[in-house]
């Protein structure tokens, strides 16, 4: 329990300084995103990262229970998941993201992740 509380307070606090800023500077980020989507090395890379980090949460936290915990142990297997996906159809994962960029998905899946960031960050340090 001791290591999912870590991981809830870091990935917590992540997920909503990320989010927020991801917010406030939205049309930045968009410019970004369309800029790094030009280039498959870059969706490769930035697929490799996504795979590193999920390795190392499913090797560290893979438990499936009942409970706030298996939070930790979706996101890293959502994490491995787009890193493997991203790194072996790049071509794929930019038309996806593409349409992404150009529907409403993109703040919803900010707010989705800002209500996720603030219920880890709550559950690591209230506990």
């Amino acid at each position: 329990m001791l290591l999912s509380i870590y991981i809830a307070k870091v990935f917590g606090l992540f997920l909503v300084i990320a989010g927020l800023a991801m917010l406030y500077n939205k049309k930045d980020i968009h410019a970004w995103i369309n800029t790094m989507l030009k280039e498959k090395s870059m969706v490769i890379c930035h697929g490799a990262v996504a795979l590193l980090v999920g390795l190392l949460l499913v090797n560290v936290h893979n438990v499936w229970v009942k409970d706030w915990t298996v939070l930790i142990t979706i996101f890293g297997w959502i994490l491995l998941l787009k890193g493997v996906f991203s790194m072996f159809v790049p071509s794929l994962t930019q038309k996806m993201c593409k349409v992404l960029l150009k529907t409403e998905w993109y703040t919803v899946g900010l707010i989705i992740m800002l209500i996720i960031g603030l219920f880890l960050s709550y559950k690591g340090f209230a506990l």
